[in-house]
């Protein structure tokens, strides 16, 4: 009988023991493979030299946020890339023209066309930089591609006035926004947390973004992170309600959108030639600064009166003719989303 406390502290000590190898400290280390990708362009918007990013400091500190859930990343490689064409270069400058409703709706796909030739490599997950995004965005991480897009440096306050002076900021972006998108890469969706790093910065407001991860997070992340692979969004993207379908797909019938898609297609490389001009004398305006003409003022918005008025040609030409409420409608914006 003078045995049994000392068997039930025995118990006691291997149910504790047992427990041990649930902590977040005794699980087992995953170590994931970064390769970088640094743009180069004539642009200033796009161009990112390497040199700009010290990317062994950026590792250290994203490896002591994700300590918690025991992943960690190791720089395998960098490499430098040109865009495959020039107009998917000027598609993206023309993102800093829209507002952000429009930048969110609009950017991934003009990312997408500036990705480099991505090859399949294990345990790799890639990261493309570019100078800087519109809006102050300071990072995106793209589903369909598995691929985070980060920008060197923070936008400036944006305004038209600030992009036709060159105004593109000087703040560096920090690395725990790499931290941040790299969650997305392993799934973790936005959070409304105080002090998670999962949480948006400017969506959420009164919360700071911090450093932390909870458990339900850190399981999600090491079962993607175990596959050696970035989160993929599986399937076709759902059908976009219709508050935020294209004003031509909202408003016009299935005839006069393909009548509208052959004017297009007829005036394609008009439109294509007055865009290669109106992002050249942008280009021309952001690097005057101060010291911008009237005359190269009005160029910019000469073209964008070109291209407006070519839209409106193809417009005025579809058959069956657009009726005058249909116009009034293409004028509107969509109604807004239902909460």
């Amino acid at each position: 009988m003078r045995h049994l406390p000392v068997l039930a502290c025995l118990v006691i000590l291997l149910c504790a023991g047992s427990s041990l190898g649930d902590e977040p400290g005794d699980r087992a280390q995953i170590t994931l493979k970064l390769h970088v990708h640094f743009l180069q362009s004539d642009d200033p918007l796009l161009d990112a030299p390497a040199e700009k990013i010290d990317l062994e400091d950026f590792v250290k500190t994203i490896n002591q946020v994700w300590k918690s859930a025991q992943i960690q990343f190791k720089l395998k490689r960098t490499s430098t890339y040109r865009a495959d064409n020039k107009q998917a270069e000027e598609r993206y400058v023309a993102l800093f023209e829209l507002d952000e409703a429009a930048f969110r709706k609009e950017g991934g796909q003009q990312f997408v066309r500036l990705l480099p030739h991505l090859r399949n490599e294990k345990n790799t997950f890639h990261i493309v930089y570019l100078h800087t995004m519109p809006h102050g965005f300071g990072g995106r991480y793209l589903p369909e591609q598995g691929v985070v897009v980060l920008p060197q440096t923070k936008y400036a306050k944006y305004s038209r006035a600030g992009r036709e002076r060159g105004v593109t900021g000087s703040r560096p972006v920090e690395p725990k926004v790499m931290a941040h998108e790299l969650g997305h890469a392993l799934s973790l969706p936005h959070v409304r947390l105080h002090g998670n790093l999962m949480t948006s910065g400017p969506q959420s407001r009164g919360l700071e973004r911090g450093m932390g991860l909870n458990e339900r997070q850190i399981e999600a992340a090491r079962k993607i992170a175990g596959t050696g692979k970035a989160f993929i969004r599986d399937g076709d993207r759902p059908a976009l309600p219709d508050n935020q379908q294209p004003p031509i797909n909202r408003i016009l019938t299935e005839q006069q959108r393909a009548s509208f898609t052959e004017g297009i297609k007829a005036t394609q490389a008009e439109g294509q030639a007055l865009t290669r001009k109106l992002a050249a004398a942008r280009k021309e305006l952001a690097e005057s600064g101060d010291e911008a003409t009237n005359e190269l003022r009005g160029q910019v918005r000469l073209l964008q009166k070109e291209l407006a008025d070519l839209r409106q040609q193809v417009i005025d030409q579809i058959r069956p003719a657009v009726t005058p409420q249909q116009r009034q409608q293409l004028r509107r914006p969509p109604p807004s989303r239902q909460p």
